[in-house]
C-alpha cells in the first residue's frame, strides 16, 4: 500500500535560526511504498473439532480465516493443507471441508492433525500456520469378527458333548453399545442335518470374561 504525506523542512544559513535572512522552509512530499513484510495472521492458530466418521463429503469442519496486513489488508491468501488422513482440503476463505471418507478404525487411527498454511500472494510470498486436531467419534460401522478357533474336530462316533467357544470382538467402541453382547446362530443356508446334530448356546461366563479381558 502507498502511503502519502507532507513534511515541513527547514534549513538553517550561516547566521543561525535567529537569522530570518538565513532560514527558510519548504513543504516536502513523503510517498511510502509498501513492501511484503509481514505474512497473513490466522483467526486463530488452533482449532479442535469432533466429527463422527460417517461425515458426508463436503462437510465444514471448521474455519480458521487468515488476513495479510500487508497492502492495506486487501492482499489476498492462499491457503494449503498438509495430514489431517490426507482427505481434507480449505476453501478460498480458509474453511476446512471434508473431502475424503473417514474410518475411527483405519489405520490412521482416532486423532488427526492437519496442518493448515496460509501464503500471500507478495514477492516473495510470506507463510503462516494453524493446526486443526480432530477427533472422530465412533459409529457402528465395524462387524463382528470371530476369533480363533473357528475349527472343531469330531469323530464320527463321539456321544453329544460341546465341540468349542466361539468369541468374537469388534473394532467398534464397547462403551457406546457397539459390542458385545453378541448374537450366534447357525447361518439359514446350512444343511439340513447341521440342525438336526448341532445347536449354539451363550455361555454368560465366557462372556464375562470376554469384557474383563477387554
Amino acid at each position: 500500500m502507498n502511503l502519502s504525506s507532507w513534511t515541513l523542512l527547514s534549513c538553517q544559513g550561516r547566521g543561525g535560526w535567529d537569522d530570518s535572512r538565513h532560514v527558510d522552509t519548504a513543504w516536502v512530499s513523503v510517498h511510502l511504498k509498501d513492501v511484503n513484510d509481514n505474512p497473513p495472521q490466522f483467526s486463530r492458530t488452533h482449532a479442535h473439532v469432533k466429527v463422527r466418521e460417517d461425515a458426508a463429503l463436503g462437510t465444514l469442519l471448521a474455519s480458521i480465516p487468515a488476513h495479510d496486513p500487508d497492502m492495506g489488508g486487501e492482499q489476498k491468501v492462499q491457503y494449503h493443507v498438509e495430514g489431517g488422513w490426507d482427505v481434507l482440503a480449505v476453501n478460498a476463505v480458509g474453511g476446512i471441508i471434508l473431502r475424503g471418507a473417514l474410518d475411527r478404525e483405519g489405520p490412521g487411527g482416532t486423532i488427526g492433525v492437519a496442518k493448515i498454511l496460509g501464503v500471500d500472494r507478495g514477492t516473495p510470498p510470506l507463510t503462516a500456520t494453524a493446526t486443526l486436531t480432530i477427533t472422530l467419534t465412533d459409529v457402528n460401522d465395524s462387524p463382528p469378527l470371530l476369533l480363533p478357533p473357528v475349527t472343531f474336530h469330531v469323530t464320527e462316533d463321539a456321544a453329544p458333548a460341546r465341540l468349542g467357544i466361539l468369541t468374537a470382538t469388534d473394532e467398534d467402541v464397547w462403551a457406546l453399545g457397539h459390542g458385545p453382547p453378541f448374537t450366534f446362530s447357525l447361518a439359514s443356508s446350512n444343511p439340513q442335518y447341521i440342525f438336526d446334530l448341532m445347536s449354539l448356546q451363550f455361555d454368560p461366563r465366557e462372556y464375562l470374561s470376554l469384557l474383563l479381558a477387554r
